[in-house]
């Protein structure tokens, strides 16, 4: 990026409650503080990040007045430096409106200087020139958006609109990933809403715990679980391996049939690997058993069989 000098300005503002300003080279003694929010009069949030004293030059006829400002707070998405009125006042300063002017007399009674009302604003613009960054290549400000770390896009727009930043194209965009970072999931309801299965094996949940960190007399680290969502019996079978769920699975099955001579109709489980492979899923469309996935990474969906982990 390359760098264009832009004139520094300060606005009085009546309606301001603290001294703002975006030049952190102006500042003394200062220092870093918690991001602290505040809304502009356009209802536009901002963000100050650190707070220190600048001194300001008030025109006081063919002259200037220095002018010393305490607890001036840092923001760099602001567009200039904001002088509060209240502020002023607070610190025993009297401010008089007249004549098209803001007038401002120090502590002492004496006159420090006045500010001429320029388009609907007490303003002052200054000769000395403001470092701003110029993009070396023309940049859409999707691009803009991505180099800077993903700030806000209304952030972005506004350092381009203000002139902070140019060689940007200003255009709508879209950024994914900004919304994919934001996303989240809705609640899971605590409550069963779906009906109970009517018949022992219409609906299985299962679930594979482990490695545990110590193994059982046998060299078993794993457990399986099934258990009936109609009469809520629960089979386990400790496994060496997680390679080992689907002939646990078999065994379950077999135990269904011999000694109640039911099917099982649905087998419910996560996305584990040991439910998807090729093998077990095959052998479940042989026996006309539906497999129900829940969604990835939301285990509670599985409630019956999580429950007893």
């Amino acid at each position: 990026m390359g760098k264009v000098d832009l004139p520094r300005a300060e606005i009085y503002d009546s309606g301001c409650s603290k001294h703002l300003t975006p030049y952190r080279d102006a500042l003394e003694n200062f220092v870093e503080i918690p991001p602290k929010t505040f809304q502009a009069a356009n209802k536009q949030t901002m963000s100050a990040v650190g707070m220190g004293e600048m001194i300001i030059n008030v025109p006081n006829g063919a002259d200037i007045s220095p002018l010393r400002l305490t607890e001036v707070l840092y923001s760099p998405e602001v567009g200039y430096t904001l002088i509060s009125v209240d502020r002023l006042n607070g610190k025993g300063f009297e401010i008089t409106f007249s004549d098209g002017k803001y007038s401002i007399k120090g502590p002492d009674g004496k006159h420090v200087g006045a500010v001429p009302k320029t388009k609907g604003l007490y303003h002052v613009a200054h000769d000395e020139p403001e470092t701003a960054y110029v993009a070396d290549e023309e940049l859409t400000l999707d691009q803009f958006h991505c180099r800077m770390g993903h700030i806000l896009a209304g952030i972005a727009q506004r350092l381009v609109e203000n002139r902070f930043v140019t060689g940007i194209r200003l255009e709508p965009f879209f950024c994914e990933s900004c919304v994919y970072a934001k996303a989240t999931q809705k609640p899971i309801l605590k409550t069963h809403k779906s009906e109970h299965a009517m018949k022992f094996g219409d609906e299985v949940y299962s679930n594979l715990w482990g490695p545990a960190s110590i193994k059982t007399k046998g060299g078993r680290r794993y457990y399986i679980t099934f258990t009936d969502d109609m009469s809520q019996l629960t089979h386990l079978y400790l496994l060496r391996l997680k390679s080992e769920a689907f002939e646990a699975y078999k065994q379950y099955e077999a135990w269904c049939a011999m000694h109640l001579g039911v099917a099982i109709k649905i087998l419910h489980s996560d996305h584990g690997g040991e439910y998807l492979d090729k093998g077990f899923t095959l052998y479940l469309k042989s026996r006309s058993t539906e497999q129900k996935l829940i969604v990835h990474d939301t285990p509670a969906h599985n409630g019956v069989a999580e429950h007893h982990n």
